[in-house]
């Protein structure tokens, strides 16, 4: 059972960084103090860009790195390196424009103090963004973020964690039903007052849903451990924590359509 245990809690931390690939990657960037605020002045940001380089590549995770960072024809670009199958880029092409307003309703309801100052930094130097995702197969998707729609969308002071929620569960639902390979389906990720819910269809030939059933506290433990060991899992609990909702893992036998579901509390969060 512990072999299933840590399947289910890996593969959980896949949904996490799935729920977060437009956001925690670039959220959660490392510290760089840039100071000065004359407009269209770039040199704060070069100094930026180039102080983040020297830490690339950037595991952040078990399934995503910042491999490079640069600034170049007034753009920074920042490349990331993607897990082959993690995310579905012909579902994202197919529904770019909704992608493109979640994308920058998170931005500007995000209080990630490294994520305000260098969106900040670019801002000043009247800069787009360009965030290129390849994968372990050599596919790629690339987005592209003009200096315009950054300053409509800076992030506030007045950041709103239910609205940052909401927009990236949409994000979530571009992508379902994502299959998370042994035996786990990504079927629905739903959002009411107290809870954020997760549901995946189980293929009762690899998990057996009964064994499932009774080892919930060894598996809400994994769970819990692997938010300790990511920054995308972490900048989840955070907002889960701000919305003061449980996370909950429903797990439905594709066969007998038994339910498991393992919640955990926003005071169970580190």
């Amino acid at each position: 059972m512990k072999i299933q245990n840590n399947i289910l809690a890996n593969r959980g931390s896949w949904l996490h960084h799935l729920l977060f690939a437009f956001f925690a990657l670039v959220l959660t960037l490392p510290y760089v103090s840039c100071g000065g605020n004359e407009s269209g002045n770039d040199k704060e940001l070069k100094r930026a860009v180039k102080e983040m380089a020297k830490v690339c590549p950037l595991q952040m995770g078990d399934f995503m790195s910042i491999e490079n960072m640069e600034y170049a024809h007034n753009t920074l670009t920042i490349t990331y390196g993607i897990a082959a199958g993690l995310m579905n880029f012909d579902s994202l092409r197919a529904n770019e424009a909704a992608l493109r307003k979640n994308i920058l309703i998170g931005f500007a309801n995000q209080q990630n103090e490294s994520f305000r100052k260098i969106i900040d930094a670019v801002i000043r130097a009247k800069a787009d963004m360009m965030l290129v995702f390849i994968d372990g197969k050599g596919a790629s998707f690339e987005f592209f973020i003009t200096a315009e729609e950054l300053k409509s969308n800076r992030p506030g002071t007045d950041a709103d964690p239910e609205v940052l929620l909401k927009t990236m569960l949409d994000n979530l639902r571009l992508q379902i039903p994502i299959d998370m390979g042994n035996g786990l389906v990504i079927k629905d990720v739903l959002l009411d007052e107290n809870r954020c819910i997760y549901i995946y269809d189980c293929d009762e030939s690899v998990i057996d849903i009964d064994r499932l059933n009774a080892n919930i506290p060894e598996i809400k433990r994994y769970i819990i451990e692997n938010f300790s060991d990511n920054n995308a899992a972490q900048e989840l609990s955070r907002v889960i924590k701000a919305t003061n909702r449980n996370l909950d893992y429903k797990y439905v036998g594709a066969s007998s359509g038994k339910t498991v579901v393992v919640s955990i509390g926003p005071e169970e969060f580190n």
